[in-house]
């Protein structure tokens, strides 16, 4: 695409420079895999059967899936953004990958969750459930709104180390502005 504003804007939905990192299209995939897993949820009965069988399959998915890219030599680090930018332009392999590994995380968060009660940390889990699809998409666009301004005013990529608490500082500013869109819009 020549290098015009229509990028940026094309840029918000699909992958089209090197600046563009989070368009729609290519990360609708997550809230849409969870909402389909929250589809077949609502209608499981044994819950404890239900996400033991995921887990089986979540672990041996990730296995057979991280020997396959070894041995075909695909660099797994680009599924955690450790190897050039190739994270954000995410594949069919990264997909595949990322929904074993969370078919791994999910039944271990619910047998976590059948033990360990401290009143906090449900509400909070609650809240964030109830508000996670609003949640998403103001953090897609507070990370656009970051990069944008890191890419106007010359301000380089964050170093490895500093992924973590950028990442955690853009949740926590996503929540608090769900949580203020919230008591303005509902009086919540």
């Amino acid at each position: 695409m020549s290098s015009s504003w229509l990028q940026y804007f094309f840029g918000l939905f699909f992958m089209t420079n090197d600046i563009t990192t989070f368009p729609l299209f290519l990360w609708l995939y997550y809230p849409l895999i969870g909402m389909a897993f929250a589809n077949v949820l609502r209608r499981v009965t044994d819950k404890g059967s239900f996400y033991f069988r995921i887990l089986l399959t979540g672990i041996t998915g990730t296995i057979l899936v991280s020997v396959i890219y070894i041995f075909a030599g695909i660099d797994i680090k680009t599924m955690f953004m450790l190897s050039g930018r190739v994270f954000y332009a995410q594949t069919i392999l990264h997909y595949i990958f990322t929904t074993f590994v969370i078919m791994t995380a999910l039944p271990i968060y619910y047998g976590c969750s059948k033990y360990i009660r401290f009143a906090p940390i449900e509400k909070m889990v609650a809240y964030l459930g109830n508000n996670l699809p609003t949640i998403y998409i103001v953090q897609w666009i507070v990370i656009h709104y970051v990069q944008g301004i890191m890419t106007t005013l010359g301000i380089p990529w964050f170093e490895k180390p500093m992924i973590i608490p950028a990442g955690l500082v853009i949740v926590v500013v996503s929540v608090s502005i769900t949580a203020l869109w919230r008591k303005i819009r509902i009086g919540k």
